[in-house]
């Protein structure tokens, strides 16, 4: 017994020792650098061209129909980007009202080729409460269709949202997105939704920034 219990003794005490035995100093890695972000800001416009290809006539042109857009393009590892983009309507008296706030991501070609996609979530001015929310629709595509009424089929269009193409030189953001669409019903938005448009229509919102000081 005595034997027994020494063997368990020694057993322990030498799983003990190896336990608190100081391990061997690590040698230090060199750490791998976060690639640096760039953030350059940007100003100018989105706007919005719907055509009605069977009337030959503009619904909305992109003359006239756009919004104020303040934003900043996040370039990280050369490549990956998100435009963080802020509308606002012009109320004629010196002052904004903000309607929409989104991150847009993407990348960026050596070549200046841009793409973005349309996020999942962003946020909305809430007109009967007066605050920014995030909109009321699951994607970008049930909206369109629900305020415009329209059914809108193109490449444009990928898993519920849609991509924005164009291009950054350094100075000037040009990306937008193109579908057509048949109009099913009155759009809720109301004019000039509320009025069903025969045949095919083109649909197109794009941002025209450049770079502000």
């Amino acid at each position: 017994m005595k034997t027994h219990r020494f063997a368990q003794a020694a057993t322990l005490a030498g799983l003990l020792a190896y336990t608190f035995v100081a391990a061997p100093p690590l040698v230090a890695s060199p750490r791998c650098k976060e690639p640096a972000t760039i953030t350059i800001p940007l100003q100018g416009f989105s706007r919005f061209h719907v055509y009605s290809m069977k009337e030959f006539r503009a619904i909305f042109d992109p003359s006239d129909t756009y919004t104020i857009c303040t934003a900043e393009l996040l370039i990280k590892d050369k490549h990956d980007v998100v435009l963080h983009a802020t509308e606002a309507f012009d109320n004629g008296d010196g002052t904004k009202t903000i309607f929409r706030e989104a991150y847009y991501k993407g990348n960026l070609a050596p070549n200046g080729r841009l793409e973005l996609t349309w996020p999942e979530k962003w946020l909305e001015m809430n007109w009967a409460t007066g605050n920014m929310e995030p909109a009321a629709y699951p994607n970008v595509v049930a909206q369109i269709e629900g305020e415009t009424g329209y059914e809108i089929f193109g490449p444009a269009i990928e898993k519920n949202t849609v991509l924005f193409v164009g291009t950054f030189d350094g100075q000037k953001l040009f990306a937008g997105y193109q579908v057509f669409a048949f109009q099913k019903q009155p759009g809720a938005m109301g004019p000039p939704y509320d009025v069903v448009v025969d045949g095919p229509i083109f649909f197109s919102m794009w941002f025209d920034l450049q770079a502000s000081p």
